[in-house]
């Protein structure tokens, strides 16, 4: 009862900051899980393109950009561009779309800020706009979120990647930095591939039992494990207690 308060409390105290401060909760995954995406249409630059001809040709990772971010984005990409060469695959076993969230943007801006941020044309990302209609559709059936910071030209998001597949989420991956292990575990579950466990995407998850290395995907035992085990040791120490000292009393 009390680590069920504790948690339920957590969750209140961070939720009602993070209202405070005009910034929504983490995302919760399994909210959107098997969750339909909306077909809605790119702008590659060269062809317009239905979403759909994406995620039906091979899995689908998407991932937000801006042109204009000054922040978040570069190093994000550049993470994302180098999980992507470690892992291989990229147009074989899934396609990959980078979609600006600005409405402003054109895709010359876009593609020229994906290059400065270390997005390599061999890796052939899929880069594009879309309508704010359809942008209004896919980020709410995503989770992603964005707005306006002041009166500039940037936008407070978060980093997100989603792995779609048969036209439902199957997977998102949150974090400023996309670890090789991470993308590799979500690519497998686009491709059916059952993965024994993987990391929830806050880093700041109480009580958690165990942890994956980014790197080397090596499962270790934590601290949270232990309330599993204090009730057990708990229960142990007064069945010893009542046995054997008890009966030491009677005899």
């Amino acid at each position: 009862m009390i680590t069920g308060f504790t948690v339920i409390l957590m969750g209140g105290v961070s939720f009602c900051y993070s209202q405070a401060n005009g910034t929504p909760p983490p995302l919760d995954e399994d909210l959107f899980l098997y969750k339909p995406v909306p077909d809605i249409l790119i702008d590659t630059g060269k062809t317009k393109i239905q979403l759909s001809s994406l995620w039906q040709e091979r899995p689908l990772l998407l991932a937000y950009v801006y042109a204009e971010c000054k922040g978040r984005c570069s190093p994000y990409l550049l993470s994302f561009s180098n999980a992507v060469n470690t892992i291989g695959g990229v147009n074989r076993d899934y396609n990959v779309l980078i979609l600006s969230f600005d409405t402003t943007d054109n895709i010359s801006r876009v593609r020229a800020f994906c290059r400065m941020a270390g997005i390599d044309r061999n890796q052939k990302f899929i880069i594009g706009t879309t309508n704010a209609v359809d942008l209004k559709k896919i980020t709410n059936a995503t989770g992603f979120w964005y707005k306006q910071i002041g009166n500039s030209n940037q936008l407070d998001h978060p980093v997100q990647i989603t792995g779609i597949a048969n036209g439902q989420i199957r997977r998102i991956i949150t974090g400023d930095e996309v670890a090789a292990q991470r993308l590799n575990e979500a690519v497998q579950i686009l491709s059916g591939y059952f993965v024994r466990s993987y990391p929830m995407s806050s880093k700041n998850i109480l009580f958690r039992c165990f942890e994956t290395d980014p790197e080397t995907g090596a499962v270790k035992i934590t601290a949270g494990a232990m309330i599993f085990f204090v009730p057990a040791m708990g229960i142990l120490v007064i069945i010893f207690y009542l046995f054997y000292f008890k009966n030491k009393k009677t005899v």
